[in-house]
């Protein structure tokens, strides 16, 4: 039985040593089915050219002498680290910053130079930046070396700025010098970096062990074919024309009348003479106040519509994000389902459109939906 077995040494990585022998060491062993891990320890550390003072870990925890090779999780493609039990290996970087016991918030980059790193934290303070005692240690020039701060509690997460050169935002928004809640899924940028407060759950493929190996059954995938919608903004009012006052057609009654009662010698022809000048003004003012009190109520209808189209558009937004961050995940993400051999994993085949695309980062991008916006003539 082969198995091929990735072995990371920390304390290389700390090291001004080339890039290949900072690398992670690929050792090939072959041992009988159910040998135990301790038997063929020795044998690895010889193969790496290491003395006994050390020990293997397994995403962070010991790997027990007793533990059997070949089945999972000592499987083929299983990444070991060494741990130096004497010498200066505290200076060491922790080799799996995933496994903090007692976490309650996952911390993932998820855009620039340290993409794909995750941290959990647990209850209480922690430093975001360059320094060495940040718990989310971020490698970007433009970032301080205390740059921010998280307050993990029961009721939630804040983030507070702490004054650094280049501010913090929070899903585009500066953080308040009083601090905000960080909700899942906010989007924190500091420098040329981007992290997430992200919940990740992963669903297990179905998976068969054979000697040494575990293969994982790919799902059925079925592709959807997004909709772009159609956002429609409304037309603006018009103001209506003013009605001018019709003071020919209101005199000239009043005139004939003036000469008829003078003729006739009966000013009871004045009274009637009046009626016409007071129907006309009356409907003139008539026209005019519904003409106000219907363009106030178009005016109304067309701040409601446009607040609907408003919100309408930030959702269309909104959703069109999260579906082309779904497609092209961030290297945390792929992380979690390669670690958690998720039903994703493989899911892409070469007949897929998107076989073999990788994400490298984040950039501003044309909306794919459609907005149309009504002008005013």
């Amino acid at each position: 039985m082969q198995i091929r077995i990735s072995v990371v040494d920390p304390a290389r990585l700390v090291e001004p040593r080339p890039f290949d022998d900072a690398a992670p060491s690929e050792v090939w062993v072959d041992a009988a089915p159910g040998s135990r891990f301790g038997a063929v320890a020795p044998h690895l550390l010889a193969a790496l050219g290491r003395d006994t003072e050390v020990r293997f870990l397994l995403e962070g925890d010991p790997v027990p002498d007793d533990a059997e090779f070949g089945a999972v999780p000592l499987v083929t493609g299983v990444l070991l680290t060494l741990e130096h039990l004497t010498g200066s290996s505290s200076s060491a970087p922790d080799p799996l910053p995933r496994q903090h016991r007692g976490s309650l918030v996952e911390v993932q980059v998820i855009g620039g130079l340290g993409a794909g790193q995750s941290v959990r934290l647990g209850r209480g303070r922690h430093l975001i930046g360059r320094g060495p005692a940040c718990a989310v240690r971020v490698v970007d020039p433009g970032v301080s070396r205390a740059h921010a701060e998280i307050l993990v509690s029961d009721t939630g997460v804040r983030l507070r700025d702490l004054r650094p050169t280049n501010g913090t935002l929070v899903d585009g928004q500066p953080v308040p010098r009083a601090g905000l809640t960080v909700e899942p899924a906010s989007r924190i940028r500091i420098g040329s970096t981007t992290l997430t407060r992200r919940s990740t759950t992963t669903v297990p493929a179905p998976m068969t062990q054979g000697p040494g190996t575990l293969r994982i059954h790919r799902q059925p995938r079925f592709v959807s074919v997004p909709q772009h919608p159609t956002i429609t903004f409304p037309t603006p009012p018009q103001r209506p024309e003013g009605h001018r006052l019709p003071l020919i057609a209101s005199l000239t009654p009043l005139l004939l009348a003036l000469v008829l009662a003078r003729v006739m010698n009966s000013p009871a022809m004045l009274l009637f003479a009046l009626m016409s000048p007071v129907m006309l003004i009356g409907q003139w003012l008539g026209d005019r106040r519904h003409g106000r009190v219907s363009f106030s109520r178009q005016r109304s209808a067309h701040t409601r519509d446009t607040a609907s189209a408003l919100a309408a558009l930030t959702q269309a937004l909104a959703s069109e994000a999260s579906r082309r961050h779904d497609e092209q995940p961030d290297l945390a993400l792929v992380c979690d389902v390669a670690c958690g051999r998720d039903v994703r994993l493989w899911e892409r085949r070469p007949g897929d459109s998107d076989h073999l695309a990788l994400r490298v980062g984040t950039a501003t991008a044309p909306a794919q939906l459609t907005v149309h916006l009504a002008l005013t003539a």
